[in-house]
């Protein structure tokens, strides 16, 4: 039976827990090449000698990885500091034109990400689902940053290819989405009600499969219900056709891991085979029974992969880390 976890940690953290932490969680807002706002949280010395960047998927936002920021404070402390944002339209960052928001956008909006909050120093890159691509896009249009500053990447439940044959998404934008751009035009009141209607549906029928769910206690239905109907609408064309398998050899050169649950219906499990093929030095996690939201139903599980990958990766001795795979 799978389990959903509201880590009160991330989520719900506000000023009076930054206060509390004395300094370890700083938030600010960086500027993109393009102008939009993001708003970007991090943990951790600002002078750790490591840094590892959370990506967060399509209609969600950095709270997304509340179970993974809790248990990698924890385990890493000040050695390594952790940073995740709120790609454009999604969670606090700003609004976008609808014809920036691409999978190639959020490539760069990454690299600004990086450029502000961590410009220099390793890094190790993490993304789920549009986040996964996100990840992918970057090493494509950056690839110098791939062995120098990049030297670690997690995949989890993600695609290197466009959606449009994939899983749940050609049902998704069929006739449910097709309302949502009908009703936009013609009453968006209404089209909000019925954004919500079609999250809980959408993640009900994903979740059918591996049993124990419980509406109330998955986060990822109130994050894609307070997503605004124009992003959802916006990311829909770029979801469908990216192709991010040049990508693939890139980030095949440095240690990797690649997630995704058997039942995974968003992106099924065949996606991330394909990734972890063309990725020589990737390890691959297949978890029977777990869905898409694989960090919320499986978040130790999820966070062991991501520590390993990151263990694999530091040269210990020249950054001096206190890691389990550092002794």
């Amino acid at each position: 039976m799978a389990a959903f976890i509201m880590n009160p940690y991330e989520p719900q953290i506000g000023p009076t827990d930054i206060v509390k932490h004395a300094g370890r969680i700083r938030e600010n807002t960086i500027t993109t090449d393009d102008g939009v706002s993001l708003v970007v949280r991090e943990i951790g010395p600002p002078d750790a000698p490591l840094t590892v960047v959370f990506a967060h998927g399509y209609c969600l936002r950095m709270a997304a990885w509340g179970p993974q920021l809790s248990r990698l404070e924890r385990l890493w402390g000040n050695t390594v500091r952790l940073v995740a944002y709120d790609q454009r339209g999604h969670g606090r960052s700003g609004r976008a034109d609808p014809a920036s928001c691409t999978i190639s956008q959020l490539g760069r909006d990454l690299q600004s990400v990086i450029t502000t909050v961590a410009p220099s120093g390793p890094i190790v890159l993490v993304g789920h689902s549009m986040g996964g691509m996100t990840v992918l896009s970057h090493a494509e249009q950056f690839p110098h940053m791939i062995g120098t500053r990049v030297i670690g990447a997690a995949l989890i439940a993600t695609a290197a290819e466009g959606l449009r044959r994939s899983g749940l998404f050609p049902q998704v934008n069929g006739p449910v989405l097709a309302a949502l751009r009908l009703g936009i035009g013609i009453a968006p009141r209404a089209a909000n009600v019925a954004k919500v209607a079609a999250a809980t549906a959408v993640t009900v029928a994903a979740q059918r499969r591996i049993g124990g769910f419980r509406i109330g206690l998955d986060p990822s239905v109130a994050m894609f219900g307070s997503t605004s109907i124009d992003t959802i609408r916006a990311f829909l064309e770029s979801l469908e056709a990216h192709d991010e398998t040049a990508a693939l050899p890139l980030l095949g050169t440095v240690p990797s891991v690649v997630v995704c649950g058997e039942t995974d219906m968003v992106t099924p499990i065949r996606n991330s085979e394909e990734i972890a093929a063309a990725m020589p030095r990737a390890e691959f996690v297949r978890v029977a029974g777990a869905g898409h939201m694989i960090q919320f139903e499986h978040p130790r599980l999820v966070t062991e992969a991501i520590a390993r990958t990151v263990e694999r990766a530091v040269p210990c001795r020249q950054y001096g880390l206190a890691m389990a795979g550092c002794l």
